[in-house]
C-alpha cells in the first residue's frame, strides 16, 4: 500500500566511497577515500597459492558484510565468502577480518573453523564440520561487543540420499571483540539444517542485533522442493538457542520469495523486507515481482500481515564468459530509525537499464510512500543498492555502470578490466556510488540541507562521477 505525501529527503551529492571511509564522521559532503585491501593473509600455506612477500594472499574473496563495533568506531569486522580453501576443498568457506585502525589496515584473519582440513579443536568441535563449502556472510554486533556471523555451510553437489548429520546448515558463529580489537572465538550455532538432495535448502540468509534487547534474528529463503518460503527465527539468549517466527494474516507461508532483509528500529519492533518474483519479468503486467515488509512488535515471536511496498520489473543477468558477466537479481535492502522504515532494491528503469528505488513508510510499515530514485538519473546500470540509517541520515550506495564502454537498457553490464588486474585501476563499466538523505523532520536541525517538495525524481541531485576508483563492495 502507498501513498503520496510529502517525501522530505535532501539528497547530498556524493562521488563514490570505500566502505570503511564511512566510518569516519559525517560530514556534509561525500568524498571518496582510497581502496584497502581487507584480504592479504595467506591462511593455508601447504596449497600452491599465495606469494613470498606481502600480500601474500592472491585468491579472491567476494559477498563482504561489515560490521562496526558499539564500543570504538575504528574496530570493523568484514565477513566475506574467502576462496582461500581452494586448494583443499575445491571451493570457497567463510572468513573473517578485523581492522582497529578505522579500516586502514587489517591485520587479524581467520576462517571460521570447521572448514575443510580443519585439524584445530574449535574445527574438530563444530557442527559444521564436514562440509565442503560456505557461503552468504552476514555480521552484527550487539552491545557487549559480540559478533554474529551468520552463513550457509553446505555440499555443492549432495548424494541423493545425505548420510551426513552436518551437512548443509544455516549457522550463526559468535566472536566476542574487545573494544582494543581483541578477538575471542565463542563457538557457531546451527539455526537449522537443510536435506538438500532430500528437497529442502537454505538461502540467502540476513542478520539482524537488537544491541537494546540483546535478540539477535535471522531470516533465510527455505527452499522445498520447487517452492522457497520466508523463514524468520530469533534468539533470546545470545545466540545458544533458536526460535521460529510466525506470520500473520491470511497468508502465514509466505513463499515466492528471496532476498529478505531485517532492520531493528530504536524502539525494538523488528522489520523484515522480502521481494517476490515474477514469471515473466520482462514485460510490465499484473504478476509483476514485488517488495513486501512485516513488523513485529513482539520480539519476533510473530509478524504482521505483510504490506506491499511496490510492484517492480526485475534487471536480470546470468553469470558468463562472453561477454565477462556476474549473476544479478533484486534484493531487498533494509533501515529503520526513529524517523523511519526504509526499503530499497533495483529494478528496471526503461531507456536507464536498471536504477535503485527506496520507499520510506512513517507509519511503522502500514503505508508506504512512492518510490523514489538516489541516483540522480544517471545512465547506465544503477544495481545491488544498500542502505544504512543512523544518526538521521540515510546512507546508500550501489554498483554503477556508468563509464561502461557499451552501454545497453537490456544488459549484461559489460564491465571489464586489463589482463591480469589485481586492483581497479584501469577498470571500466562497474563503480560503487553513494549518495545520502537526511531523514529528520523539516523543522529539525539541519534545515541548511535544500528540501525538495515532493516524491520526484527532482528530489535528488545529481552524483558525481567519482575521482578515484572505488571499492568492490555493497555492504554498508
Amino acid at each position: 500500500m502507498r501513498t503520496r505525501g510529502k517525501l522530505r529527503f535532501a539528497w547530498i551529492s556524493g562521488p563514490a566511497v570505500l566502505v570503511v571511509a564511512m566510518m569516519a564522521p559525517q560530514s556534509w559532503a561525500a568524498t571518496a577515500g582510497s581502496d584497502v585491501r581487507v584480504t592479504t593473509h595467506d591462511i593455508i600455506t601447504s596449497d600452491p597459492y599465495g606469494l613470498a612477500t606481502p600480500p601474500t594472499d592472491v585468491l579472491q574473496q567476494n559477498e563482504p558484510s561489515i560490521a562496526v563495533h558499539p564500543a570504538n568506531a575504528n574496530v570493523i569486522a568484514v565477513g566475506v565468502n574467502d576462496v582461500r580453501t581452494v586448494g583443499i576443498s575445491d571451493d570457497a568457506w567463510q572468513g573473517l577480518a578485523v581492522s582497529t585502525d578505522g579500516g586502514a589496515s587489517f591485520a587479524f584473519e581467520t576462517l571460521i573453523p570447521g572448514y575443510p582440513g580443519d585439524t584445530s579443536p574449535a574445527g574438530l568441535a563444530s557442527p559444521v564440520r564436514g562440509n565442503a563449502a560456505a557461503s552468504d556472510p552476514w555480521l552484527g554486533f550487539d552491545a557487549a561487543g559480540n559478533l554474529y556471523f551468520s552463513f550457509i555451510a553446505f555440499q555443492r553437489t549432495p548424494p541423493g540420499q545425505p548420510s551426513s548429520t552436518v551437512a548443509n546448515a544455516l549457522a550463526v558463529a559468535k566472536y566476542h571483540i574487545s573494544a582494543a580489537g581483541a578477538v575471542t572465538y565463542v563457538g557457531t550455532v546451527v539455526v537449522e539444517r537443510g536435506t538438500v538432495g532430500l528437497g529442502q535448502q537454505e538461502d540467502k540468509e540476513a542478520l539482524a542485533v537488537d544491541r537494546g534487547t540483546g535478540r539477535v534474528y535471522v531470516c533465510w529463503a527455505r527452499f522445498t522442493g520447487g517452492q522457497n518460503h520466508a523463514s524468520v527465527e530469533y534468539s533470546a539468549d545470545g545466540g545458544q538457542s533458536w526460535n521460529a517466527s510466525q506470520f500473520s494474516g491470511p497468508q502465514s507461508d509466505i513463499n515466492n520469495m528471496q532476498g529478505c532483509n531485517l532492520a531493528v528500529a530504536p524502539n525494538h519492533d523488528v522489520y523484515v523486507s522480502w521481494r517476490t518474483f515474477d514469471n515473466n519479468p520482462s514485460i510490465s503486467n499484473p504478476n509483476d515481482s514485488a517488495i513486501f515488509v512485516a513488523r513485529s512488535t513482539n520480539g519476533g515471536a510473530t509478524f504482521s500481515t505483510p504490506r506491499r511496498v511496490a510492484t517492480f520489473v526485475d534487471y536480470r543477468q546470468t553469470a558468463g564468459r562472453t561477454p565477462p558477466r556476474f549473476r544479478v537479481f533484486a534484493d531487498t535492502t533494509l533501515a529503520a530509525d526513529a524517523n523511519g522504515v526504509y526499503v530499497g532494491w533495483h529494478g528496471r528503469s526503461g531507456a536507464n537499464g536498471a536504477d535503485v528505488f527506496i520507499s520510506r513508510s512513517k507509519t511503522n510499515g502500514q503505508t508506504w510512500e512512492t518510490p523514489v530514485k538516489p541516483t540522480g538519473g544517471a545512465g547506465g546500470h544503477q544495481i545491488m543498492p544498500s542502505i544504512a540509517a543512523a544518526g538521521g541520515t540515510l546512507s546508500v550506495i550501489w554498483y554503477d555502470s556508468r563509464s561502461e564502454p557499451a552501454f545497453t537498457a537490456s544488459g549484461p553490464v559489460t564491465g571489464q578490466c586489463p589482463a591480469g588486474a589485481t586492483t581497479g585501476a584501469g577498470c571500466t563499466g562497474m563503480d560503487v556510488y553513494y549518495n545520502q538523505a537526511d531523514t529528520t523532520p523539516t523543522s529539525g536541525a539541519r534545515s541548511r540541507r535544500s528540501r525538495p517538495s515532493s516524491a520526484t525524481t527532482s528530489a535528488w541531485r545529481r552524483t558525481r562521477p567519482p575521482p578515484t576508483r572505488s571499492g568492490r563492495t555493497t555492504g554498508t
